[in-house]
């Protein structure tokens, strides 16, 4: 399996350079043997039967890869403390590798369509001369005066204006057939736009244009997916990838296009493969963005094709999800991506429940790391990490762990018909619970209170009455928050409150009068709330035992 090892420092992973000896992409035929990659998987029904996929480990040792037990579950490990070495070896994650490794486990990197496979080893200077803008064009058409315009005109607003009136114009009949007899020309001429100090908006306009060009192929659209992965494995573009997602850009909007004509519906699967190495080798968070967007239209519009490289993707965007290093919009919009896929991770059940399984597992082996840090105690010949990067990597996996709930939607609720049991879902909240208590009783951190807020609640509403047989634990976690005596910001109070509420509201009369009374308290953050001008903890408090 392909996959983006993730650290919580260092960068990305570096692109990897793709070369097979090709020349003129633009001249390369379309073989027969299209790589269809559409084959279904065959999932059981029970967790244990299933062979774990080997997607995400844990090890000391950053460049060793330990496969995952076949038949391990969710609920087949117990809680408790066993020997430090012993269960070292069995928790294995190897997410928060280094960068280095994460470039070298990728694995191979060339395209996967055989005869259609883009060539990646132009010259700088046989790409500077790719770009230069065609002499053509020079009658009296619609079309050449529209190329002529935004090629090689000089006033800024006339040209922004002409790329405008091209792009309606690719939309008509009497464009569609103009530009067919002279795509290449087009896209030749368009191209080096993008490598202009121009406006924003005039290299967007072109990109849709070029996007449009693309569409209109159709049958011959071979050439053009040829062409586009050519330019974007080759751009000599210094200035952030700037042409590089214009590139990705023109090809999301010639999937657009193709959504409707299915016209080169039989070359998705070379497309897919394709773009499945561009994601593997993004190395900024704008790339993996652009990457991301056609990944998701081509999962909603071509399921036979993404259904092969779902695992893959996944692996890839949960590297990013809790590589730490990066911003928390970068965290957002990938657990988005993984929410959208919703259908192949009902699907895929099996593959979803084991990686549930690993990353509660590794969240136990991180909070007993805690505790022995604490403790004073060490694990023999191994040197635990800092506190601090304990509580940066359970942070991150709780938040993961949270997307795939969401991802997993009703399908994990426990509920008749679903393939999990009240049973199993109970136990994982349990041990999320106990895990996040134990972190929190050695090192508070709002940070991450508030991520496992929102993940308790998340999986309280799935069990909704049935959440009151994790009582024992879920309560006195509650009372350790209220009872704090550190200053506290008021999204943290907020987080706290309305996970108050949700217990409240599903625990209702089994609730003990001993917890009311202490989490009623003077001395209590609850209290304390009474006096608040915050709206955020008003709003929240009007939900609440304080209202």
């Amino acid at each position: 399996m392909s996959e983006k090892s993730v650290g919580s420092k260092g960068k990305p992973p570096d692109k990897q350079d793709v070369s097979d000896g090709g020349a003129d992409v633009t001249k390369e035929k379309s073989g027969s043997n299209l790589n269809e990659n559409a084959s279904s998987r065959t999932t059981s029904t029970r967790i244990e039967k299933v062979e774990s996929p080997k997607i995400y480990e844990k090890s000391k040792t950053l460049d060793k890869k330990i496969d995952i037990k076949p038949q391990m579950k969710i609920n087949g490990v117990k809680n408790g403390v066993s020997k430090p070495s012993s269960r070292r070896e069995d928790v294995g994650s190897g997410r928060f590798s280094s960068s280095a490794n994460r470039s070298s486990s990728r694995g191979k990197t060339e395209f996967q369509s055989s005869a259609l496979t883009v060539a990646s080893t132009q010259s700088k200077q046989d790409t500077k001369k790719s770009v230069e803008p065609s002499k053509s064009f020079n009658d009296e058409s619609r079309l050449s005066k529209y190329i002529r315009r935004v090629s090689r005109d000089s006033d800024k607003e006339r040209r922004l204006s002409s790329a405008k009136q091209l792009k309606d114009y690719l939309k008509t009949q009497e464009g569609i057939k103009a530009a067919s007899k002279v795509a290449d020309d087009i896209l030749s001429s368009l191209q080096h736009v993008y490598f202009e100090r121009a406006s924003r908006e005039l290299k967007q306009d072109v990109a849709i244009c070029i996007g449009l060009v693309g569409g209109i192929m159709g049958h011959d659209g071979h050439r053009y997916y040829q062409w586009l992965f050519g330019q974007i494995n080759n751009v000599i573009d210094d200035d952030n990838n700037k042409a590089k997602l214009l590139y990705m850009d023109s090809l999301l909007e010639t999937l657009k296009y193709e959504e409707k004509k299915q016209a080169a519906a039989s070359l998705m699967p070379m497309v897919m493969a394709n773009v499945q190495t561009l994601l593997e080798n993004a190395d900024t968070p704008e790339v993996l963005m652009a990457v991301v967007n056609i990944i998701l239209h081509i999962s909603k519009h071509y399921s036979h094709v993404f259904t092969s490289h779902f695992r893959d993707t996944v692996d890839i965007l949960v590297g990013w999800h809790i590589d730490t290093t990066q911003k928390d919009s970068l965290t957002t919009f990938t657990s988005k991506a993984l929410i959208e896929m919703n259908p192949y991770w009902v699907v895929d059940f099996n593959f979803s429940i084991t990686l549930l399984g690993q990353f509660l597992e590794d969240m136990e082996a991180y909070a007993e790391d805690l505790t022995y840090s604490f403790s004073g105690q060490a694990y023999p010949d191994e040197e635990l990490p800092l506190p601090e990067e304990c509580i940066i990597k359970i942070t991150a996996l709780l938040k993961v762990f949270t997307t795939v709930i969401q991802s997993l939607g009703d399908s994990f609720s426990g509920t008749k018909g679903t393939d999990m049991t009240t049973d199993e879902v109970i136990e994982i909240l349990d041990r999320i619970v106990k895990s996040v208590d134990t972190t929190a009783k050695h090192y508070f951190s709002e940070y991450l209170l508030i991520s496992a807020h929102k993940c308790i609640k998340l999986m309280m509403g799935q069990l909704r009455s049935d959440s009151v047989h994790c009582m024992e634990s879920i309560l006195p976690f509650i009372l350790l928050q209220t009872c704090t005596v550190k200053v506290v910001s008021n999204q943290y109070i907020t987080s706290l409150l309305s996970l108050t509420q949700k217990v409240i509201e599903y625990f209702g009369t089994s609730l003990p009068v001993s917890f009311v009374s202490q989490l009623l308290a003077p001395s209590t953050m609850l209290q304390h709330t009474r006096f608040s001008h915050n709206e955020l903890i008003i709003q929240t408090r009007r939900f609440s035992i304080m209202n």
